[in-house]
């Protein structure tokens, strides 16, 4: 474990010590350089170099070419511009990375095992991309398919884990505790430039990474009082929240200590309402995790046009390529960024720091570049999303619950600012009129504070960004009321963290503006306590976990100790089968352990689990599952081989999950295996 930390971690440092003279060309207007910014550069620059020119040489080989072609790139800078970090902010920077990684990695080797939610799925595309000579990656999941889905980020880990020659499935969990280091010192470096305050630099890693919301401290409410759950269920609809996830009948020291995560995240029906430490708890290396930290470089970017408000050709070509991996790493954040680069750049227009045609130009400028960035992914992979108009509403008492930090700071600060006391009332009348004709009840509060921070931008011209900042998230929460891009499920689930970043910073800003007001530091800090249940328990109880099943990061121990003959196939297969051949295993289920062979390997197999195999490729695999099932069950041997023959298929496996979702098998059929562990079988076709 600390071997491997050491390696992942030493690379780490490589990456972002290359791209230094690349950071400070692009973030020396900021207060701190950018330096901690060096290692996202690195990280996700290098992956887009290497993802691009694998389209055109083996994937290998682009890594080697890559690595010439970036370090070339940051010489070529270092020549033409002299690099200049603050020794403090490096030392600061240094410090809270290194502290920032060994945290995480020990949150991370509590409960390592890469199974469980979407874990199985986030590993396999790893693996396909592993298992792959060029781009586009091979589809574990689906032989014969190349991946149709956002995959860039899983790329980045595929690539960093190729370099260092470590087991992806631990380094799996090492990449997700470099996400949080990221995130760490990159909220740590935009608190700091908008504040001027190290020590508001630390609270905003505190607010960003580590708040949760105010369903833990309902749900201890109801766990003392247990008739208030038919109050908050049926009166604010968040019953399933309330009630999903622990056993009532428990005592209240073992409901404290086996705090449950889910619930938090299901606090508005029918949707997930996730934040930064609650998928830091689910342990996913999702899309739209590991699009985190791209977002905070770009809006760092994004502060730095501001700042400037310079016709700089390289903040254009960099917005254009950060816009693209943003695309083809998470596609649900490209329309937020990208509105937020028009607005600041139609806010620099009307400031009239730029011209009508300026604007233009650049807007078709970042364009085109995102379009030629993007191209690989868009001749590649086929996404159709539907739109409709929302029938299902939130209420405020649930977005109450979401982000009460948040609303609590813009409404306390906006409504400070403004003191007509006839105006608010009247703002909020039209609120209400907008309700009574829309039935969207938010847009009572939404209302108001979108008006008071509109208002407060236009006087404000030294702060706007962060009033653009605030406005954007409540635009934001008010878009799913509205309409749907593919479900309302997973337009809340996408566009509620561009929220919780935005809000996490504007709140940041308000802090600093509000530090002699005691009532707002009062406040602030009993919701703060009133909102860290589920973060304290909930990390007691992954602690409990890992004493008494070890540390490590290596995801597949669990399988080791509670599948050991599926972990011997996996290792067998590892080993020794070839990335071209394609293999057979049980169809699976989502959120199931199934599909495990493909998944670990990287191998194809017919059918993973069947859903995201229908979502992604739309096309319902139900051919291919009734064909699996035959092949396995039937007892005539030439129509097995018809249909093995039907799929190329190279290796046969009989595992646990084949032996529980086809118990009247026939294996003999097969011959003999090639490998055997107990009653856990592969067999090679021949």
């Amino acid at each position: 474990m600390i071997a491997e930390m050491i390696i992942w971690f030493l690379l780490l440092q490589l990456f972002s010590f290359i791209s230094l003279p690349l950071t400070n060309l692009i973030f020396h207007p900021l207060k701190d350089k950018g330096y901690p910014l060096s290692k996202t550069i690195g990280i996700f620059l290098f992956s887009f170099f290497t993802w691009y020119t694998s389209f055109i040489v083996k994937y290998d080989l682009s890594v080697i070419i890559s690595f010439i072609l970036f370090v070339g790139l940051n010489l070529y800078i270092s020549k033409k511009k002299v690099i200049v970090f603050d020794k403090n902010i490096v030392k600061k920077t240094e410090i809270l990375f290194l502290l920032s990684f060994i945290f995480f990695c020990l949150i991370r080797s509590l409960t390592p095992a890469v199974e469980g939610l979407e874990k199985l799925f986030d590993i396999s595309i790893i693996n396909g991309i592993l298992q792959s000579e060029k781009m586009p990656p091979k589809d574990p999941w689906f032989a014969g398919y190349s991946i149709n889905y956002y995959y860039f980020g899983h790329f980045t880990v595929a690539t960093i884990t190729k370099i260092s020659h470590l087991e992806s499935t631990t380094t799996f969990n090492l990449f997700l505790a470099t996400i949080y280091s990221l995130l760490s010192v990159s909220i740590f470096s935009i608190s700091y430039n908008i504040t001027n305050s190290l020590k508001l630099g630390f609270f905003g890693i505190f607010i960003f990474l580590f708040l949760s919301n105010f369903l833990g401290f309902l749900q201890i409410l109801t766990f003392l009082n247990p008739n208030l759950v038919e109050i908050f269920g049926n009166t604010f609809n968040i019953k399933y929240a309330m009630t999903c996830c622990h056993n009532p009948n428990q005592n209240f020291i073992s409901f404290l200590f086996s705090f449950p995560v889910w619930s938090s995240t299901r606090v508005i029906p029918n949707t997930i309402n996730e934040f930064p430490y609650a998928n830091l708890m689910f342990g996913e290396v999702h899309s739209h995790i590991i699009s985190l930290p791209i977002q905070l470089l770009f809006l760092s970017l994004i502060l730095t046009i501001f700042l400037t408000k310079a016709k700089n050709k390289v903040y254009i070509f960099f917005s254009a390529l950060l816009l693209a991996i943003l695309y083809i790493t998470n596609s649900w954040d490209f329309p937020t960024y990208f509105a937020l680069f028009l607005t600041i750049n139609f806010i620099i227009l009307l400031e009239k720091k730029s011209t009508k045609k300026y604007f233009i130009v650049t807007i078709l400028k970042v364009l085109i570049l995102f379009i030629l960035f993007s191209l690989p992914y868009i001749n590649t992979v086929n996404k159709n999303s539907r739109i409709g108009f929302s029938e299902e509403k939130s209420n405020v008492f649930q977005e109450l619950i979401l982000f009460p930090i948040f609303i609590f700071s813009i409404s306390y600060y906006y409504f400070k600012i403004e003191r007509n006391i006839e105006k608010i009332f009247f703002v909020f009348l039209i609120a209400g009129i907008i309700y009574l004709i829309t039935k969207i009840q938010i847009i009572i509060i939404l209302f108001p504070l979108a008006f008071l921070s509109f208002k407060t931008m236009i006087i404000d011209k030294e702060n706007r960004i962060i009033h653009v900042l605030s406005l954007f998230g409540i635009l934001i929460m008010l878009t799913p009321e509205i309409f749907f891009i593919d479900s309302r499920y997973n337009t809340v689930f996408k566009f509620y963290y561009h929220i919780w970043i935005f809000w996490s910073i504007a709140t940041i800003f308000i802090v600093s503006k509000l530090t002699q007001d005691k009532l707002f530091l009062f406040l602030l800090i009993l919701l703060i306590i009133l909102s860290l249940p589920m973060t304290i328990f909930s990390f007691i109880d992954r602690f409990n976990q890992g004493l008494n099943e070890g540390l490590s990061l290596d995801g597949l121990n669990y399988m080791k100790k509670y599948y050991p003959g599926d972990y011997a196939l996996v290792k067998w297969a590892q080993k020794n089968i070839k990335n071209s051949e394609i293999i057979l295993e049980a169809s699976g289920d989502a959120f199931t352990y199934t599909s495990i062979y493909s998944s670990y390997t990287g191998l194809q197999t017919l059918v993973g689990w069947n859903n995201h195999v229908g979502i992604h490729h739309n096309i319902w695999p139900e051919e291919r599952m009734n064909d699996i099932k035959i092949i396995y069950e039937t007892n005539d041997k030439i129509l097995a081989e018809e249909l093995i023959k039907k799929y190329n298929i190279s290796y046969i496996f009989f595992g646990s999950v084949e032996k529980k979702k086809y118990p009247n098998a026939n294996i003999t059929k097969f011959g003999d295996p090639i490998f055997v562990f107990e009653d856990n079988y592969i067999f090679k076709v021949k």
